[in-house]
């Protein structure tokens, strides 16, 4: 699996170009819980490091 940082950028620019701007973290979570139900667990982590990229 690539890195969480990797993927989390992954998504982010596929939201925000999807919509035309600013990518939406709950958006960028779910496909990431989709890809590793094991992240849910560290949700608030993986939310500070999304909140890097939004």
């Amino acid at each position: 699996m690539p890195q969480l940082n990797e993927l989390i950028l992954k998504y982010a620019l596929q939201n925000s170009v999807k919509f035309d701007g600013k990518p939406n973290i709950g958006a960028v979570i779910g496909k990431l819980i989709s890809e590793d139900a094991a992240l849910k667990s560290k949700i608030a982590e993986v939310q500070k490091k999304i909140k890097k990229y939004c």
